[in-house]
C-alpha cells in the first residue's frame, strides 16, 4: 500500500507539533512523560514565586509549580497549583513554605513534612506559609538605627552649642586619647599573641617530653619509697624518742624531783658552799697573817715548853 504525500505531510506536521510542545514544556521544567500528582496550597502572598520553580523536600527536588491563581472562593488568598512526582507522599498537617532560592528574589516551595501516618490525596489543599525576607526583617532595625543616628546628630549639635570652644577642645582631646588607648590595646594584643604562642610552644614541649617527665616522676616516687623503707626513718624515729626522753628529764629537774632536781631547785647547797668558801677564805687569810700559829719551824728542833 502506497502512502500518499498528503498523509506523509500530515504525519510530519503532527510529529513536529508534538516535538515543539514537548520542547516548550521541557524548557518550562515539565516532563510530559513523567506522571505527577497535583495539589494546591493557599498563601496570603507569593512575592517572587513563579511557575516552573522547584518544590523541594530537605533540598531535594520533588516537583514544580504548575500555576498561580486567585482562589475563587476566597479572593484574599492566592492559590498555587503544584505538581509532585507520583511516588512522593505528603503526610497530613505538613507545611508548604515559600523560601528564598537566591538573593535575586526568586522563590521556591519547601515541603516540611509532619510525622502523621495519614497522607493527602491528589487535589487536596496543603497548609502554606510564607518566609519573611531578610530585607523586611531588617527594616525595623534599619529604622531604629536611623533614629539613633538622628538623635546622636541632634545631640552633637546641641552639645557644640552648649559648650564653649575650650570645652569642645577638651572633648576632642579626650576622644583623641581614647583613640590612643585603643591603639595601645591593639599593640598589647600583638604582645599577648606572642605570649600565647610561647605558652603553646612550652605546652607542646611538655607534650613531646611527656614520657620523659613521667619516667622522672616515677624515679622520684621510687626514691621516696626507698627512703620510706630505709633506716633513715628508723633513725629519725629514735631521735624523736630521745628528744621525748630528754624533755621528760628536764621536766623532772624543773619540778624538783630527784637528786639533780633538788640540787638545781634548792638554795641550801648554794648557802653551804658559800659558807665553806667564806671559812676557807678566812683560814687562808689567817694563815698568811699568822703562819706561826699553824706551822712551827726550828733549826735545832722543837722548843720544849
Amino acid at each position: 500500500m502506497r502512502i500518499s504525500n498528503e498523509t506523509k505531510i500530515g504525519a510530519l506536521i503532527v510529529v513536529t507539533v508534538a516535538i515543539f510542545y514537548w520542547g516548550f514544556e521541557f524548557l518550562k521544567g515539565k516532563n510530559i512523560f513523567n506522571h505527577t500528582n497535583d495539589f494546591y496550597v493557599k498563601y496570603d502572598r507569593v512575592d517572587g514565586l513563579k511557575e516552573a520553580n522547584y518544590i523541594v523536600i530537605k533540598g531535594f527536588k520533588v516537583g514544580q509549580i504548575s500555576g498561580i491563581l486567585f482562589n475563587p472562593k476566597d479572593l484574599s488568598k492566592i492559590l498555587v497549583h503544584i505538581s509532585l512526582y507520583a511516588d512522593v507522599k505528603i503526610p497530613k498537617n505538613s507545611i508548604a513554605k515559600i523560601y528564598s532560592i537566591d538573593f535575586l528574589g526568586n522563590k521556591g516551595i519547601d515541603l516540611i513534612l509532619s510525622g502523621s501516618e495519614d497522607y493527602y490525596k491528589e487535589n487536596d489543599t496543603i497548609n502554606g506559609e510564607y518566609e519573611i525576607p531578610i530585607t523586611e526583617q531588617l527594616t525595623p532595625i534599619k529604622k531604629s538605627f536611623e533614629s539613633i543616628l538622628f538623635t546622636i546628630d541632634t545631640l552633637t549639635k546641641k552639645t557644640s552649642r552648649i559648650f564653649d570652644e575650650p570645652t569642645n577642645q577638651h572633648i576632642k582631646e579626650s576622644l583623641r586619647n581614647i583613640q590612643l588607648i585603643t591603639a595601645s590595646i591593639e599593640s598589647q594584643k600583638l604582645k599577648l599573641g606572642l605570649i600565647l604562642d610561647e605558652l603553646e610552644s612550652i605546652t607542646k614541649t611538655f607534650n613531646e617530653n611527656d614520657e620523659n617527665i613521667s619516667a622522672s616522676l616515677k624515679n622520684i616516687s621510687s626514691i621516696t619509697d626507698s627512703i620510706e623503707h630505709s633506716q633513715i626513718k628508723s633513725a629519725i624515729l629514735n631521735l624523736n624518742n630521745a628528744a621525748k626522753e630528754t624533755n621528760n628529764i628536764l621536766t623532772e629537774i624543773n619540778s624538783g624531783r630527784g637528786s639533780v632536781g633538788k640540787i638545781v631547785n634548792s638554795d641550801s647547797l648554794y648557802i653551804q658552799l658559800n659558807n665553806v668558801s667564806k671559812n676557807l677564805d678566812q683560814l687562808i687569810t689567817d694563815l698568811r697573817q699568822n703562819p706561826k700559829k699553824y706551822v712551827h719551824f726550828s733549826i735545832f728542833g722543837r722548843k720544849s715548853k
